[in-house]
């Protein structure tokens, strides 16, 4: 059901009227005039509001008034009055009937005046709803409490059943009606709630199929509020339930908001994607706890080749220890079995190994034939302290992934230098 637009670019004040039986009007009246009365007279079951003029004068298709059955624009417009005459008398069954005048901005006439009263029934039988065709093998009722229930749980074909609302409302109150069961043939087997007593009544809501959710709730504004159950004559299904009850106003906006359709689909979306991104994370971070485990098993085994101090007797020459010279490394047989992207690295690593075994043996060829030219034994320690500051110095050994360490022998320099061991 459409939320009902309020009645808006009101130029004079809205003005309610709850007695049961009262007068008004505009006369005369002025250009741009845009006013809005209702009347919320107290009905009982069965009584009505009636309407009537004492007087009405117009600019002919220009200035109208407007009778509505109920409190907004959206109600059943029972009335269109301009020109000249009284209009006949028209029956307001709500239980706030609105009325609305609207001039233009040129010509304006002596004005109307309006009178209203609470009658039982209908006065004229031209303005009688249309009764509902029924043929209903089942009992049906009609409601009198403020609150209820009721329906059809296993129906037939070829039904037209009929219920009524008659509560006693207060001005202000109105009747929410809902559904708690809804499952019928779609687009043949249809509930239909009217605002009103009759088929004339405006239209609140029609329920049919099996929808989820179900159809929101509907207000119902008239003293009787017409419940209409038609059936084909073919498929059948499980049935409708309602409830009714009473409320103090009309909640805002007019029809609560209810999980659609479209909303559980969204939820869906945004719960899917939802989904994969955790997954994604979750892959992610197995893979680089599967990665970090594989580098582990085929980590770097370093082996550090420690270079120890000789003590030396004072009758002795002093022993200079041999400079921390970089392992010679052979590969091992755990090294030819790592992965491709190892192989790069191995190889990079054993070029750079290459060129310090070269920069090596060059230094110890010098070093060997400096020590065949030093002077007599007094003579060599200033030389072997000077010797010493000219080795190159290296802060720690090289290390290769899954080598075998090969000891290079220390130097002495008592005796003769032995060769480097052959890769």
């Amino acid at each position: 059901m459409p939320t009902p637009t309020p009645f808006t670019s009101v130029t004079c004040g809205i003005v309610t009227y709850t007695s049961a039986t009262g007068s008004f009007g505009l006369t005369p009246y002025e250009s741009n005039t845009n006013c809005v009365w209702f009347i919320n007279a107290p009905l009982l079951y069965g009584q009505l509001v009636e309407i009537s003029f004492s007087a009405f004068e117009t600019e002919s298709g220009y200035d109208y008034l407007y009778v509505y059955d109920g409190p907004s624009p959206n109600s059943a417009i029972i009335l269109t009055a301009t020109g000249s005459g009284l209009p006949s008398p028209v029956y307001c069954s709500s239980l706030s009937c609105a009325v609305r005048f609207v001039s233009d901005n040129s010509q304006t006439s002596s004005g109307w005046v309006l009178d209203y009263r609470i009658v039982e029934g209908i006065s004229t039988p031209s303005s009688a709803p249309t009764p509902f065709a029924t043929n209903c093998p089942i009992t049906t009722g009609t409601y009198t409490d403020s609150t209820g229930n009721f329906g059809v749980i296993g129906y037939d074909d070829r039904w037209d059943c009929v219920w009524f609302i008659n509560t006693m409302l207060l001005p202000g109150q109105f009747v929410e009606i809902y559904f708690s069961v809804l499952d019928t043939e779609m687009g043949y087997d249809r509930v239909f709630v009217y605002d009103g007593p009759s088929p004339n009544s405006p239209l609140l809501v029609t329920g049919e199929g099996r929808p989820d959710p179900l159809p929101a709730p509907v207000y119902c504004s008239a003293s009787s509020c017409a419940v209409y159950f038609h059936t084909d004559g073919s498929i059948d299904r499980t049935g409708w339930w309602i409830n009714y009850r009473v409320v103090t106003g009309i909640p805002s906006p007019w029809i609560p908001e209810r999980t659609s359709a479209v909303g559980i689909i969204v939820g869906a979306v945004i719960g899917g994607v939802a989904f994969i991104i955790i997954l994604v994370i979750i892959c992610v971070c197995c893979c680089t706890a599967l990665a970090r485990k594989q580098a582990r098993a085929a980590g770097l085994h370093t082996t550090t080749h420690v270079v120890e101090m000789r003590k030396v007797t004072p009758s002795a020459p002093p022993m200079v220890p041999a400079p921390n010279v970089p392992v010679v490394m052979v590969p091992s047989q755990d090294a030819q079995m790592l992965e491709a992207q190892m192989q790069m690295q191995n190889q990079v690593m054993a070029q750079q190994l290459a060129a310090m075994q070269m920069q090596q043996q060059m230094q110890q060829a010098a070093m060997a034939q400096q020590m065949m030219m030093m002077q007599p034994q007094q003579q060599m320690m200033p030389q072997q302290a000077q010797m010493a500051m000219m080795m190159p110095q290296y802060s720690q050994p090289m290390y290769v992934p899954s080598m075998t360490v090969a000891t290079v022998p220390q130097v002495n320099f008592a005796g003769n230098v032995p060769p480097p061991p052959t890769l």
